[in-house]
Parts: C-alpha cells; structure tokens; sequence
C-alpha cells in the first residue's frame, strides 16, 4: 500500500512521486507472460480490490426526477504479482501507466448499479492513470461524473434529511471471484471524503455526512442459479434549507387563514362584505394548496406540507360555512322581524307610542319596536297584551339574533386555538420524527 505522508498524514497515491529511469510500458510491450486477466484467475483464489471515493462534489439534486450528479475520484487498489515483478527487484518506486497503455493492463470490471448516466472526464485528456509499486500493489485512478436514482422520503418535507446513496459492484465476477472492499479497511487505506458544492435547498448534514458499508447483490440467472456480488455502498446525507419554505409555503397558508378571521368581526347584516372576504381567502388558500406540490414528484402519500395546507384550507372554509349558519339565522330573526312590523302596523298603534326594545336593532329603521313588559299603548292611552303570535314571533326572533351572535363570538375563540394546536402538533412531530430519521 502507498506509504503515509508526514504532511498531512494521508495515504493516497497522488502525494507518491514517480520516477522514470524505468519505463513499465516497455515492459509490459516486452512481457509475453502477462494477460489482461484476473490475477488469481488460474489459482482458484478470488481477489480483493479495495475502494476509495475522492473528491466527492455533489453537483446537482433533481427532486422531480429523483436523481443526483455528483463528480468524484475513483481509487481501487489490488495485488498483481504478474505485474509487480516486472518492476525492478531493487526498486520501491511507484511507476506510472498512462494513456493507451492502460488498456494493456487488467483492471477490475466494476459499476454503478444506480446509475443513469455517467462519463470519464476528458480535458484535457482521458483523467485515468494505473499506478505500480513493488512493495503493495496497483492502484487505479479515475475521474467520474454519476448521474444516479435516489430513493426519496418526503414525508417530513420541507423538514426532511435526505440520504443519496451510490453502490459500487462488481459487474460479470461473483463474490468468489472479487471481494470489494473500502480502503480504509486495509492496514493503511484512507477514507473516503467529499467536497461538497453550493446545491440549492440542501445543505451538508453534519452529523453524518459521508457512511460507508459493504453488501452483497444477489441475481438469478438461467431460473435456478443464483450469484453473489460483492457491492460497496457511500451514502450522503443533506437536510433541506427550510428559510424560503418556511417564508412561504408554510406562512402564506397561515396567513390567509388568519386573514379569514375577519369575517367573524364584521357585522353579520353585511353580506357582500363577510361573502367577498371569505370566498376571496379560500380560493387564495386552494391555490396556495394546489402550488405547494410544485418541484416535487408525483408522491403516494401526503407530506407534512401537504397536511399544514389541508389543515389552514379546512379552517378557511369553516369560517365561510360558519356566516352561511350566521347568516341564515339572522334572515329568519329579519323575517320573523318584518311579520311583527306587519301585524304591528294592521293594529291602530301610533308609532310614537311604540316603546324600544332591545331585541331589534337600529339596522332596519321601519321594523316595530315593543316595550320589555310587553304591551303596547293603543291610540287612546290605554295598554293592550301583545297578541299571542306576536310574542312567539318576537322570541323566536330573539332567540335567533342571540345563536347567531354566540356562534361569531366563540368563532372568535375556537378558530385561533385550534390553529395554535395544530402548530404546536406539527412542530413537536417534525422534531420527534426529525430526530429518530
């Protein structure tokens, strides 16, 4: 293995220095012995390749699609005596293959099992090279841009921590053959470590942010034989950036919903006024709903944005629901109110011998008044009881205006109380459920 650095403490084989009092090409041009195979091809022996990822950048997350670009550095490191004893016998240099050469040379047959898309970087020349030391083996480097499908849960979106992972397999050797390994697993292997960019919505997650593990790939080929692959697995966490989302998905909804707490203030006669209020806050709360999956993909379960939306969308249509129940008894107490004004006015009463009384407004200035004792001063000065009908009339319209006026005061009262419990819930879930992600 490539020997430590006293600098900066890290083995990698790009802090080696090379010579070239030795040319390996002319080597392997002169070789008749050596073959592009596996080195323990012959002996029955599988061979262990160990991995590193360098220089991770993560480039783009494409939430719609749910895919990732990240560019990174490929490091593998395995034996091959074949080659290795080509080199010098005195020497402990480290020699370097590059260009058309490298396809003389068996490298191991590896893939990404998650991957799209993908290319070797060309500028300004192919960035792959073969390196050979005596003393621990061959190494190979080569520069990737990955284009890979990720498996997204939103469930906690816009609060959530995303995990991309990246799988490294052998493609036609069986675990028999080639066992993959993570350099940091050999006696003087370092780890793999990332360089992340500036990605729109997430940032790096730093309890956690680069975790490998080894794993096997089973496939069944020909109905009855089943094979194993060795994989390797690098996963990256990010949590998304909740300031914009919070400014407003999540604001705006709560907003419009307070905004349509207006309606229980105003006076229950103005219709237009309570009706425009409140259609113009539901429609604002159905779009803002409609435009809260935008750059999301099509999802089979609801995520907490969706549930705040849905929670401020049915508490703004509960306040117009609740003028249509106002509304509707105070038409019956006007309407019971206009059938008083007209037995009233069939009887010989003078209307400057009406007394007030408290149950009829000064909204409507024809309506007939009647005194609390209930009785009325006829045109000669004498009292007279108020017909039978007319009392009930009188109560009923009573009893209406008082419904309808309790409904808009605890309106008042329930509305924002049980939208500070669901805030409440909602933030004590996200935290719960953030922290056991």
């Amino acid at each position: 293995m490539p020997k430590r650095d006293s600098q900066t403490g890290h083995n990698s084989l790009l802090n080696i220095s090379l010579y070239s009092e030795f040319s390996i090409d002319d080597a392997l041009a002169e070789s008749a012995r050596y073959k592009a195979e596996r080195p323990n091809e012959r002996n029955d022996v599988n061979d262990i390749v160990y991995c590193a990822l360098r220089r991770i950048s993560m480039d783009d997350i494409d939430v719609v699609h749910t895919e990732f670009t990240l560019t990174l550095t490929l490091e593998q490191h395995w034996e091959d005596r074949r080659l290795q004893d080509l080199l010098p016998v005195d020497s402990n240099a480290t020699y370097a293959i590059r260009g058309d050469s490298i396809e003389r040379v068996w490298v191991p047959n590896l893939y990404f099992p998650l991957m799209k898309s993908g290319k070797f970087h060309e500028l300004t020349t192919t960035n792959k090279i073969v390196f050979v030391n005596r003393e621990w083996g061959v190494g190979y480097i080569s520069r990737l841009t990955l284009t890979q499908t990720c498996s997204l849960d939103l469930r906690l979106f816009p609060f959530d921590v995303q995990r991309f992972d990246t799988h490294l397999s052998a493609y036609m050797y069986t675990v028999d053959e080639i066992e993959l390994r993570w350099l940091e697993e050999s006696k003087q292997g370092q780890s793999s470590w990332l360089i992340v960019n500036n990605v729109p919505q997430f940032n790096l997650y730093e309890d956690e942010p680069l975790k490998t593990s080894n794993f096997t790939i089973s496939e069944v080929y020909f109905y009855n034989y089943t094979f194993e692959f060795s994989a390797l697995n690098a996963s990256i966490y990010f949590y998304r950036g909740t300031s914009s989302f919070i400014l407003t998905q999540v604001s705006i909804p709560f907003l419009l919903t307070v905004l349509s707490w207006v309606n229980y203030f105003l006076d229950p006669e103005q219709t237009a006024a309570r009706v425009s209020l409140g259609i113009t806050t539901v429609l604002s709360a159905v779009t803002q709903a409609s435009t809260a999956q935008r750059g999301l993909p099509q999802l089979q379960y609801n995520t907490m944005l969706d549930i705040w939306t849905a929670v401020c969308l049915e508490m703004t249509i509960l306040g117009l629901i609740e003028y249509a129940v106002v509304h509707i008894l105070v038409f019956r107490a006007k309407r019971f109110e206009r059938m008083i004004s007209q037995q009233t006015t069939s009887t010989s009463v003078s209307p400057e011998h009406i007394t007030e009384s408290s149950f009829i407004t000064e909204r409507k200035m024809d309506t007939r008044r009647f005194s609390s004792s209930e009785r009325i001063l006829n045109d000669d000065g004498s009292q007279a009881d108020l017909p039978s009908t007319t009392k009930t009339l009188r109560s009923s319209a009573i009893r209406y205006r008082l419904w309808a006026h309790r409904i808009d005061l605890t309106s008042r009262i329930i509305m924002p109380v049980g939208l500070l419990i669901a805030l409440c819930t909602f933030a004590i879930e996200i935290n719960l459920l953030t922290k056991n992600t």
